[in-house]
């Protein structure tokens, strides 16, 4: 027969409260009361330390794996905040370990790669990562972007657009997450210098330049294209402060109709009517005619500050499109000259104006 058990306290031999265990310090017993801290023999004998000085917590290589292990199998379970605070701690405790860093900055990616829903990558852990091991990062960036694929990722865009029958078009444009790639985090990869990454993110802004000037898709940003492309090759017109004739101009050089209408009976002011010249039913209305307008071409669109619009032209424009809407010399680009004949002034040109 076994004797009776029971939990016997130790108290302290100075002032005589129950001691508890050192949180700090595990092992060390300390009192609440007098402060009085102790170490416990295999005997059962009390020893009283004095601590002096900051008090370290040092964590050996099987709570850092412990750790790592929680954090990848939280992931795998879909569980990104708590995965998140066990690669917080890896930072925090072992920050010689790429693994913390790493594994906290590709929290959004494993995100979108599960949900296609993207949330803005956690800046400066990438390159802690690749500074502390370069290889094993960047061979987990390459198994994210397999999974990723070789083309980019396309969503609905609401923003209003329309053909040139002025009908509304149901467009697309990039996720967020290629677009946050190639106009945003684009450099901070492309500063790795890996080749593989470097070609794969050369071709998705490639496919997107493509099919956005082709007006398969809406542009990302008007007056922006991503920075490993040759913008100088690009034709396009940014941020162009025009009268409403020039617009006019603009729209009957693709063959609309144009009209003007009072606003109202008293007034003064008319507004211009753009006719489609595909559906005479279909419209548009600009500012009235003593309001300048800017607006940018780019590729097939143009687009309309003012009116916040997308409107998808027939064809892409040309260099001589350009100089021509800036009332420039349509051949050469130079600025026209003259009173009441303008004249190209450029002597390997001399072209009357003829628009």
């Amino acid at each position: 027969m076994f004797g009776e058990a029971r939990l016997v306290s130790m108290k302290c031999p100075d002032c005589g409260d129950h001691l508890v265990p050192h949180r700090e310090m595990p092992g060390f017993w300390y009192s609440p009361s007098c402060g009085g801290t102790y170490v416990k023999d295999n005997s059962g004998n009390l020893f009283k330390v004095e601590i002096s000085g900051k008090v370290e917590t040092f964590v050996g290589d099987t709570e850092r794996e412990r750790h790592a292990e929680n954090a990848k199998r939280l992931l795998d379970l879909d569980q990104y905040i708590r995965a998140k605070s066990e690669f917080d701690y890896l930072i925090d405790n072992f920050p010689e370990d790429y693994r913390g860093w790493l594994g906290s900055y590709m929290i959004p990616f494993a995100i979108y790669a599960h949900t296609s829903k993207w949330h803005r990558e956690f800046s400066g852990l990438l390159s802690s990562a690749v500074r502390l091991n370069r290889e094993a990062t960047l061979n987990h960036l390459e198994r994210f972007f397999k999974i990723y694929g070789a083309h980019i990722r396309l969503k609905d865009d609401k923003r209003t657009s329309l053909d040139l029958a002025f009908n509304p078009l149901k467009a697309r444009t990039l996720d967020d997450f290629t677009s946050w790639l190639l106009f945003d985090g684009l450099s901070t990869f492309l500063e790795l210098e890996h080749q593989p990454l470097t070609a794969l993110l050369y071709q998705l802004s490639s496919e997107y330049y493509e099919q956005m000037i082709e007006g398969k898709i809406l542009p990302v940003y008007y007056n922006r294209l991503p920075e490993n492309l040759n913008k100088d090759a690009f034709i396009s017109c940014e941020n162009i402060t025009a009268e409403s004739n020039e617009l006019v101009f603009l729209f009957s050089s693709f063959g609309c109709t144009i009209k003007t209408r009072k606003r109202y009976k008293e007034s003064k002011d008319f507004d211009i009517v753009v006719i489609s010249p595909f559906d005479t039913k279909n419209e548009i209305t600009l500012s009235s005619n003593r309001v300048s307008h800017s607006f940018t071409l780019f590729g097939k669109w143009l687009y309309l500050q003012g009116e916040s619009r997308f409107i998808l032209l027939p064809r892409s424009l040309t260099q001589s499109d350009v100089w021509r809407f800036g009332g420039r010399c349509p051949y050469c680009g130079s600025n026209f000259k003259g009173i009441f004949t303008k004249v190209c002034p450029n002597p390997q040109c001399g072209r009357p104006k003829d628009y």
